[in-house]
């Protein structure tokens, strides 16, 4: 009897200690998961894709919201390099990825060359503003099988991105663009709007 309760004992033990390792290997792959994400986001939005947001982010109600008020169409999901607000950097780091439990911080370190004030295509304005450290922090949530960025901030373009897109929208209208009759005057207020903003960007090289 005495031997049977032991083997009995031993068969349990080997089992939580089972289950002890499965729960070990799910925490590190939630880990290095959440990592993941965090450089697909970041390198995304570094690289100037506008959509990522529309499979990796999730917003609070408050966010949601207010994104919905300012873009009904978009929601926050879609970005637009030329009306959105951004900051412009040069390069970043994560530094740091926190998992605890279905919550994560990322650390995000950024070599910043210039932010935006104001909103839309003509009201908004690039202001060069060099920050070497700027830091920032992403939040992100384990709905049980996926992370997913929560209430994401505000985009860090890269400076190469954000020139190559002015650059492709003013080639896409073309050269003689300000000169066509068949062109409303509003319309070359964001051409010039365009022009404005690639001679700012080309400067901070």
């Amino acid at each position: 009897m005495k031997l049977y309760s032991r083997i009995l004992i031993i068969n349990i033990l080997l089992v939580l200690l089972d289950f002890s390792q499965i729960f070990a290997l799910d925490e590190l792959k939630k880990i290095d998961s959440a990592r993941e994400l965090v450089e697909k986001f970041c390198r995304a939005e570094f690289m100037g894709v506008q959509d990522i947001r529309l499979d990796i982010a999730k917003y609070s109600r408050k966010q949601r919201a207010w994104e919905k008020k300012r873009d009904s169409e978009s929601r926050g999901m879609v970005k637009h390099w030329d009306n959105d607000p951004l900051f412009v950097v040069e390069s970043y780091q994560i530094t740091d990825v926190s998992v605890k439990k279905n919550y994560a911080i990322a650390t995000i370190v950024y070599k910043r060359l210039a932010r935006t004030e104001g909103d839309g295509v003509l009201k908004r304005k690039l202001v060069p503003d060099r920050t070497v450290h700027d830091r920032v922090r992403l939040h992100l949530i384990y709905d049980g099988s996926t992370w997913c960025v929560f209430d994401p901030p505000i985009p860090r373009v890269s400076l190469e991105a954000l020139i190559e897109y002015n650059r492709n929208t003013l080639n896409r209208l073309g050269s003689d663009w300000l000169e066509r009759s068949d062109i409303s005057e509003a319309q070359k207020q964001y051409y010039r709007k365009d022009q404005e903003n690639l001679q700012i960007l080309n400067s901070l090289r």
